[in-house]
């Protein structure tokens, strides 16, 4: 008898349903991070190619991935400020003065995998009071309108878009020889 693969979405218990599925997808998204970061060597954690080549590392994309997601949920969907924990973890800002990524370099993948749970715990107790209702009213902000449901879209995305950058460069890394 063969395996049967399943692939069924598994809706978040304590939400309202669109932001449940909504949330899953979000969650859904960070498990298959997570299970390619398992295979990749924690050394490689900020690896660059060299020779003067402009590129994120593994350390810069993760920060990276989490402080989206914090606001986005905080600043857009909810249009509150940071909670306290929250602001100590991401204290540099995403981008540079030249506009690109803030480079996070450092710190091991358990500090940045610590911190990406931290965010989704903060980002999930957040959401839970949030109602259909709202789940679909859209936000004014300075420059664009947004609703809760587009962002959380956005942001599982996001994060997928990432994770095949991050494939891309660690594809690159020199392997370890073999024994």
């Amino acid at each position: 008898m063969s395996t049967l693969w399943t692939n069924l979405a598994h809706p978040l218990p304590g939400y309202t349903p669109s932001l449940a599925m909504a949330l899953w997808q979000l969650e859904d998204s960070r498990r298959r991070t997570l299970r390619w970061l398992a295979t990749v060597d924690p050394a490689l954690v900020d690896w660059e190619p060299g020779g003067g080549e402009a590129v994120n590392t593994l350390g810069t994309l993760l920060y990276h991935i989490g402080a989206i997601e914090i606001d986005w949920v905080f600043s857009d969907i909810l249009q509150t400020g940071f909670p306290a924990d929250i602001d100590r973890i991401f204290d540099v800002d995403v981008r540079d003065e030249s506009g690109r990524l803030s480079a996070i370099r450092g710190q091991s993948i358990d500090q940045h995998l610590h911190r990406l749970q931290v965010a989704r715990h903060a980002v999930l107790d957040a959401l839970r009071p949030m109602t259909e209702t709202d789940y679909v009213r859209p936000r004014t902000m300075e420059r664009y309108l947004v609703s809760p449901a587009w962002a959380l879209h956005h942001l599982a995305q996001h994060e997928a878009e990432h994770r095949g950058e991050m494939m891309a460069l660690i594809s690159r890394a020199p392997k370890p020889p073999m024994d």
